[in-house]
């Protein structure tokens, strides 16, 4: 089974047609998956949610699709500045309440079902949307941080950087 994976688009057309075209040369795959933050930070939020839906693919929540939709109190534990909230508003208003509703229905975390046990994607770590999951995260940690994960390979994104 190819599994092509990649997440944190943040609003960025170019850079998400730049990741799509080198899939199709590293193609074909069987899966693509999407581990979130779609729209919020950049300057196509409504063309880039348009460009990930019409790839039907899986897609979980990550943070930043998170906040355009969070209640006040979720933002201030979040510790937003003002100049992100005001980005979220500007993302929200660019993406409409379809694409709203969309970000809303989105899952925490996705099995893909496969030999051997799967996949399981989610954004920055199984339970929650923000703390991540370190490249030199000590393995003790990391077995807690994963211990209600049964499957074998894990998929996510949040940090901005590929590891394995």
């Amino acid at each position: 089974m190819r599994v092509a994976a990649f997440s944190d688009t943040h609003g960025n057309l170019l850079a998400l047609d730049a990741i799509l075209a080198d899939i199709d040369r590293h193609g074909p795959f069987d899966h693509l998956l999407m581990a979130g933050d779609l729209v919020a930070g950049g300057p196509r939020p409504a063309e880039t949610l348009a460009r990930i839906r019409g790839l039907r693919c899986p897609v979980v929540l990550g943070n930043t699709d998170f906040y355009l939709f969070a209640d006040d109190t979720s933002l201030k534990a979040a510790g937003l500045k003002n100049s992100e909230q005001k980005m979220n508003a500007w993302a929200a208003e660019r993406i409409g309440d379809d694409g709203v509703d969309y970000l809303k229905s989105l899952p925490l975390s996705y099995h893909l079902t496969g030999p051997d046990g799967g996949i399981r994607m989610f954004h920055a770590n199984p339970v929650d949307l923000e703390a991540h999951i370190s490249p030199d995260e000590d393995e003790a940690s990391l077995r807690r941080r994963l211990a209600r994960v049964h499957e074998p390979v894990v998929v996510f994104g949040h940090l901005h950087i590929a590891y394995q």
